[in-house]
């Protein structure tokens, strides 16, 4: 079992008994769409080349596919990014 963090705690007996949960709950497309005005807020604004592969050749994905603007940072930054970088940072 792993402890969790003093403001951790203070967070949870911050809204304990406000909600049928345990913290308020937000949707997924709600905390994305705040997640991606976070990362621009912070100017996290770098242009990134995505790249898939389709039939064994690599494809270049744009957001704007008629004027071939790439994606930016924040464009990309999800609740699994957060995710996995909260794991990362909590096992250290």
């Amino acid at each position: 079992m792993m402890k969790l963090p003093d403001y951790s705690v203070e967070i949870i007996e911050k809204y304990k008994g406000d909600y049928p949960t345990l913290l308020p709950t937000i949707s997924d497309v709600k905390l994305n769409k705040y997640l991606k005005e976070l990362a621009a807020a912070l100017d996290w604004d770098k242009p990134i080349i995505k790249r898939r592969e389709r039939r064994g050749e690599e494809v270049i994905i744009y957001k704007d596919t008629i004027q071939k603007t790439h994606f930016q940072l924040c464009d990309l930054i999800t609740t699994h990014t957060m995710r996995r970088t909260a794991i990362t940072t909590i096992s250290l």
